[in-house]
């Protein structure tokens, strides 16, 4: 950052933060003829925190950024789909997934094996009724600053008419609620170093979003509350996973006087439930299955079972008969000419089997006491007589 002479104090203001032009002056500097033959087709890039331990309030972060050079510590990811990528960052910084992650995640760094063993939820979920609704409220989170102006235009040129209108209508209400004087509507004079002559024919036409609290904080609740229906969670199953977050809920009480966080994600969670926008992306909130009151029942994944033609036949598993336990061939000692054998076969010498002698068996060679003799006879032999041989 400008003015500063240690990468330890590298916390912006929130004064600062409004600022639309207000940017990070990187500590390292790469190529960026190296840069871009890596990653030759991307304008922004989505990052995340690789280091995470338990004094951390959040596990997994993921945010977007300018396209730049990134250390190994900021693993990237990248997404196919052009609208997407909004949900997609949203959904996997929700306290949904950062609880999931939780359960998985073993030392301090979230690596891409981690990654893969997660529930991120696929792009067919956010049906076009959602992202009317809640595209323009993530974008206003992400573009709050010219550095993401690249983003913000593939955005506007790939969204329909009717999206257009309601990013437009969130950027009014944005203006109109932040009453800001401080926000600066002309482009900086960097901005061409970011849009170069591939970049689509149409720029998005406002300025960044002004960044608030108060609004980022609803927004933030209004998001957390959908995943919360998404991932077909019951209410109290969203209030436990809120719970388990001690360090965020430790300083949100000391903010507050309370766990506001928690009670207005419940709010929103009760005021969506009933919204249309949710019809056939999501199980009915009265038809969820509590993991708490129903253990070993699994949660519906569709709110309608599939339909077909016929019906699967059913598949039954082949019993696996354990395999009879044999004996394994044995070695058959051979007494030496220089001993005689003392007795076997059908020989009565229960009197010799009291002793402690030491005796060796003429079919096996094993070394057995005389007490045991009988012993050995039974469990190895099946109780054939197979002949000692007193050892001197």
């Amino acid at each position: 950052f400008e003015g500063i002479d240690s990468r330890s104090n590298t916390s912006i203001s929130a004064i600062a933060s409004r600022e639309s032009d207000c940017l990070t002056l990187p500590w390292y500097w790469v190529s960026a003829k190296e840069t871009i033959s890596r990653v030759p087709d991307s304008k922004w890039l989505i990052s995340f925190r690789d280091i995470t331990n338990v004094s951390n309030e959040r596990t997994a972060v993921f945010t977007f950024l300018p396209f730049s050079g990134v250390g190994h510590t900021a693993p990237l990811i990248f997404s196919r789909f052009p609208l997407n990528p909004l949900f997609l960052v949203a959904s996997i910084n929700s306290f949904i997934f950062d609880y999931s992650t939780r359960q998985k995640v073993g030392g301090t760094h979230l690596t891409y094996s981690y990654l893969k063993q997660l529930p991120v939820l696929g792009p067919d979920i956010f049906s076009r009724s959602i992202s009317n609704v809640f595209l323009p409220k993530l974008f206003e989170l992400i573009y709050t600053s010219w550095d993401l102006a690249s983003f913000a235009d593939e955005l506007w040129n790939k969204s329909d008419m009717d999206l257009k209108k309601n990013i437009l209508k969130q950027h009014e209400q944005n203006i109109r609620e932040t009453n800001s004087t401080r926000i600066k509507l002309e482009e900086p004079s960097w901005i061409k170093y970011i849009r170069s002559s591939n970049s689509p024919s149409e720029n998005y036409p406002r300025p960044p979003f002004v960044w608030d609290e108060i609004r980022r904080f609803r927004i933030r609740c209004e998001l957390e509350a959908l995943f919360g229906h998404l991932y077909n969670l019951t209410r109290n199953e969203v209030e436990y996973i809120l719970e388990t977050f001690p360090i965020f809920k430790r300083r949100d009480i000391e903010r507050h006087g309370e766990f506001r966080t928690k009670q207005v994600i419940l709010e929103e969670f009760e005021k969506l439930k009933d919204d249309p926008i949710l019809e056939g992306v999501c199980v009915p909130l009265n038809k969820r299955v509590s993991s708490f009151e129903n253990p070993y029942i699994l949660q519906p994944v569709s709110p309608t079972p599939p339909v077909f033609d016929k019906p699967a036949n059913k598949i039954t598993p082949p019993i696996r008969k354990p395999k009879p336990k044999t004996a394994k061939p044995t070695k058959k000692f051979k007494v030496p000419e220089n001993q005689t054998q003392l007795f076997g076969g059908d020989t009565d010498y229960s009197a010799e089997r009291s002793d402690y002698g030491l005796y060796r068996c003429t079919k096996c060679g094993k070394s057995v006491m005389g007490f045991s003799i009988e012993e050995h006879t039974q469990e190895v032999h099946q109780g054939n007589d197979p002949g000692y041989q007193k050892i001197n």
